[in-house]
């Protein structure tokens, strides 16, 4: 998974953490993951963000979560998500 932070103005402080959730073929159950803890690196004025993990048949979702600190406006607190991404066992095995 890749994430991209651009920013207009260099924040004080900025915080990305990466998620996805999991929900394997056949089950209603989802698992939700961190991608590597928080990265604190400050996008001035972009900076990239990323992390990886088993490949697995499923539906997958991607989630980034951004809370940080800048000048003039104070604390900000920006959070996104991905559509579904239908992953297939076929997939996985050219990834092995």
């Amino acid at each position: 998974m890749r994430a991209r932070a651009e920013c207009g103005v260099t924040p004080l402080e900025h915080h990305v953490t990466l998620f996805l959730t999991f929900r394997p073929l056949g089950s209603l159950n989802r698992e939700t993951m961190g991608l590597g803890g928080t990265d604190s690196k400050i996008p001035a004025p972009s900076a990239n963000y990323g992390g990886s993990t088993t490949c697995c048949a499923g539906t997958w979702h991607a989630l980034v979560s951004i809370l940080g600190k800048s000048g003039g406006s104070g604390s900000f607190d920006f959070s996104d998500a991905s559509g579904n991404i239908d992953v297939h066992e076929s997939e996985c095995d050219r990834r092995t």
